[in-house]
Order: C-alpha cells, then structure tokens, then sequence
C-alpha cells in the first residue's frame, strides 16, 4: 500500500499519512465554516 519506511518496517503512521490526514480535517472544517 504504502512505502515509507516508518510504515513498512514500525507500522506506525508516518509524517505523510499524518500530514494527509490534517490536510483533509482542515478543508472538512473550512468547508462547514463557508
């Protein structure tokens, strides 16, 4: 699924899953608030 070594050899999220994740909260929250 996803390459980034955090994920492949800890399995544990990584900064871009994190940073996807915040990404998509935030325009979740600016949508409700337009």
């Amino acid at each position: 699924m996803y390459s980034c070594p955090d994920h492949t050899y800890r399995q544990v999220k990584c900064k871009h899953i994190w940073a996807v994740e915040f990404n998509l909260a935030i325009r979740e929250e600016v949508k409700q608030k337009v």
